[in-house]
Formats: structure tokens, sequence, C-alpha cells
């Protein structure tokens, strides 16, 4: 049995409930939650009822964090109580408008001024929201693991500049309030790349283990080969007369800092005031800013942040071309000419500890097992494109493109199912099914789950596939390498 909080017009408690008749909690993702109640019908609630503007729901694995709804609908007889309520943070932030989002200070340039992280983000947002005294910022990523975003619009909404944030990351909210004593203490909101845990203790088979259960597959849709484009590169000869212009040199590899310590420049040679990076520190590379005629360089490591040449010592990718890549070429009028990023040149073996053998030549990379399943009745894989229009490295856009590849090479599943089939799970949590034809484990990721306040076995789960991976992958570890593939030169 869950309690449940029932509180007033200014959010202060009016009494606890213990026995509550029925109730579902649908907890969603980047989604508000939203909660049906039923109270037993008696002189002390059919008293408190009327005078109830809210209802907090401690969650099933901390009973002091709960998430807080808005009655919209409430229904009294001589039975019961009903409650149907709206997560009250997503009604607060629709209604709650911004004049504008400053952004941070970068240095002794303004230039990025607009330039914000999540936590930056959230902090002024949430000093907008109502109670926002108590709001406080939670868990949010490091800002190693990721850019900051350029932010700009004005007059909005703080649910606009959080879809904004969602539509630019990836990133999933939420956001609790924490009870101190008979009081709100403390308003929450964290943000993460994926919420929930990968519950690698949760794998089944759909046929011996979750009969009964209701399971989808959807099988349109499917390609069993993918090839792989990336970013399309605008390449300019130099012009030996004209030297006193920037020019933009492409050319992948690494820098190591050699000095104690390196600041971070802008295009502009802007030099970042807080931002240095340390002694022996690697950072990625795909081009480099060169003035010659005044003997400056600079090599590129993010967006619009570079290194000075003279504080670090450069590598080529060996296993690139001179351009740093396998390349299409398409000729340009001027004296310049474009190569847009593939694969072709790069060669995966098993040996070598490679997921899948991709031949050098070959524009695709194929997942053999899939074509036998799910290809044409010659015998070959269904072909499709993807393009990585931010991606400038052969290598690592043969790794993306082959973790999207498992992505749509098998059938869409969705599972529905209760914890008393697969046990207690949260939000956002991975479970595997076994796909026996291919021999791999599907991901299933918990996108919606009905909370039975009453019996929480009953408490039903929605899972739907977003990866795939065999078991021997599982085992050496292969799926961290190809997750991480993408992230590895940022």
């Amino acid at each position: 049995m869950t309690l449940i909080y029932l509180l007033d017009v200014k959010q202060e408690l009016l009494g606890i409930v213990d026995d509550v008749k029925s109730g579902t909690e649908k907890i969603q993702i980047n989604k508000a939650n939203e909660l049906n109640v039923a109270l037993h019908w008696d002189k002390r609630n059919s008293e408190l009822a009327p005078k109830t503007k809210y209802i907090a729901v401690p969650n099933q694995d901390d009973l002091t964090e709960t998430h807080l709804y808005s009655i919209t609908q409430f229904t009294m007889d001589y039975q019961e109580i009903t409650f149907t309520v709206f997560e009250t943070a997503y009604e607060d932030f629709t209604a709650t408008w911004v004049a504008r989002v400053w952004g941070r200070e970068d240095g002794e340039t303004s230039v990025n001024s607009n330039f914000l992280y999540i936590d930056e983000l959230l902090e002024q947002l949430l000093s907008y929201a109502p109670h926002s005294d108590q709001w406080q910022v939670g868990y949010t990523p490091s800002h190693t693991d990721y850019d900051p975003m350029a932010f700009t619009g004005n007059d909005l909404t703080i649910s606009d500049a959080l879809s904004k944030a969602v539509e630019y990351w990836n990133v999933e909210f939420d956001f609790k309030l924490k009870f101190i004593g008979n009081e709100i203490g403390r308003r929450e909101a964290s943000a993460r790349f994926k919420m929930g845990e990968d519950r690698t203790d949760l794998k089944f088979n759909v046929t011996t283990d979750l009969a009964g259960t209701k399971y989808t597959e959807d099988r349109s849709g499917i390609y069993t080969a993918l090839v792989g484009y990336g970013a399309t590169m605008t390449i300019e000869e130099p012009d030996p007369s004209v030297q006193d212009f920037w020019q933009n040199v492409y050319s992948p590899g690494t820098v190591k800092v050699i000095k104690e310590s390196a600041y971070l420049y802008d295009k502009n040679e802007n030099r970042y005031r807080d931002r240095k990076v340390a002694k022996d520190s690697e950072w990625r590379t795909d081009l480099y800013r060169e003035l010659p005629s005044q003997f400056k360089k600079y090599y590129r490591v993010s967006t619009n942040q570079y290194l000075d040449a003279n504080d670090v010592e450069f590598s080529a990718d060996s296993s690139s071309t001179e351009t740093g890549g396998s390349t299409s070429t398409v000729p340009d009028e001027n004296n310049s000419h474009q190569e847009i990023i593939d694969f072709s040149q790069v060669e995966w073996k098993l040996s070598d500890g490679n997921p899948v053998t991709k031949p050098m030549g070959q524009g695709y990379v194929e997942n053999m097992a899939a074509t036998e399943q799910y290809g044409y009745s010659d015998g070959s894989p269904r072909i499709g494109v993807v393009k990585f229009d931010d991606e400038m490295i052969s290598e690592k856009l043969l790794s993306r493109t082959y973790k999207k590849l498992l992505t749509v090479c098998t059938p869409k599943r969705q599972l529905e199912a209760t914890y008393r089939d697969i046990g207690t799970v949260n939000i956002g949590d991975t479970i595997y099914l076994y796909d026996e034809s291919l021999n791999i484990y599907v991901e299933q990721r918990i996108t919606i789950i009905d909370r039975d306040l009453v019996n929480p076995l009953n408490s039903k789960i929605t899972a739907g596939s977003t990866f795939a991976l065999t078991p021997e992958d599982r085992q050496s570890g292969l799926s961290n390498m190809i997750r991480n593939q993408a992230n590895k030169y940022s």
C-alpha cells in the first residue's frame, strides 16, 4: 500500500492517506506523469477532499521523494472519492514565461556568451518558477561529457526552453520534491542522458519466460546493412600568392599538450579565461586554422575551441588517408573540391575483435545473420543509408553506422508486462529479450510504468527496443566499445 499526501492550495500538508482504495500513477519519460486515485469514503476523507488541491505520491524506492500532482477533476459520492491529476511541474512550467535566457561570460570576449550547459540553463529557468526559493538543480551530466548549447530565443515558457534542451542534448528531465517533516523542503530538477539502470540481471525468453504477456513485433522498416556518410568537407587549395587570410586545413589526428597547461581559444584567437587543459592530455582534432604570413596555427578540438600549435604535439591518424579518412569527391567551380566522408577504406575483421566483417572497399556494413532472416529472398541485404553530418573520422563513422544498424536490423518490439512477470523496475531501466533467430539479446527500455498504488506487483510496464547485442558481444565488453565509440573523440 502506497501513502499519498493531500495538500491545500498553498501546497501545505492537510493529511496523509494510507488506505487508498485504488490508484494508478502513470510514469513517463519527458512527459507529464498522470495519476488516477480513489479513496474510501469516510468522514475524514470527505472533509479533506474538497480542500485538497494537490496530491503528492512517494517514489517506490524513497518515500521522502515524491512527484507532485495538480487536481484536474474531483468526484465524490457515498462509496468513494476519486481524483484525476496532472504533474504540477509541467503545469507550472507551461504557464511560466521567461523574458530571456542569459548566457555565460566566456573569457575576455562575449562572442560565446549565449552558450549554456544543462545545469546553468536549469538554474536560470528555475529562478522564474513558482516556489523558486525551494527549487534546486539536482544531478546533471559533467560539462566534460557534452558541448554547451548556443541558446537563442526570447519571451518563451520554461517548457519551451526545456523542449529546446531535449531536442539539442537528447536529455531526460525529472522533477521531484522532498518532504522535511510535514512540509515541502526542497524541489529538485535533474537531468540525465539516460534515466534508469542497465538491468543485465533481467534477461528473458518471451516464449518460455514471459508466456501470457503482450508482445508485439513490427517487421516493417528493417535494414540489414547500412551505408554511412559523414560530413561534407570543402577543401581549398592554399594559394601561395595570397597569405594574409586564415585557412582551414583538414587534418584529423590527435594533439597532446606539452606545456604545463594550455589555454583554449575561439576561432578568432580570443582566449577563454577559465578554460585550460592539462599537460599530457590528448585531444582529437579534425582540422587546424593557419595564418601563414604570421606563422599562426591552431588545432580545433571541439566546437569553436582551439589549442595553439605551440602548446601541443600533433600525431596524424595512421590509418586514415591524407585527408583524414575515406571520402567521396565532388568537384567545385572554384579552386576547391568537396569530400564526403565515408568508410569504404576502413576494414573490420572478426579476428581483430570487431563485431562483424567489413571488407576493404565495401561501402556498407552488414549484419549477415539479419540478412539471412530478414533480407531479400535472393539472399542480398536490405540496404539503407544514414548520414552523420558532424562526423569527419572514417573509423568513427563506421562504428556509429554499425550502432545504428543494430537498431534497425531486427523487428521493433514492444512488451507489456507486470512487476509480477519481470520484477520491480524503474522508468528508463533496460531489460533484455532473447531473439533466437539472430542469437542476440535485444534491449527493451522501460518507457512507461503504470504503477499500482494498492498492489505494486500488478504495476504494468511498457518496454520498447532500442539496441541489439549478441551474447558474445556482451561477454567480451564489445557493447561498451560500440556505445562509447561515438563519444570517444569528444
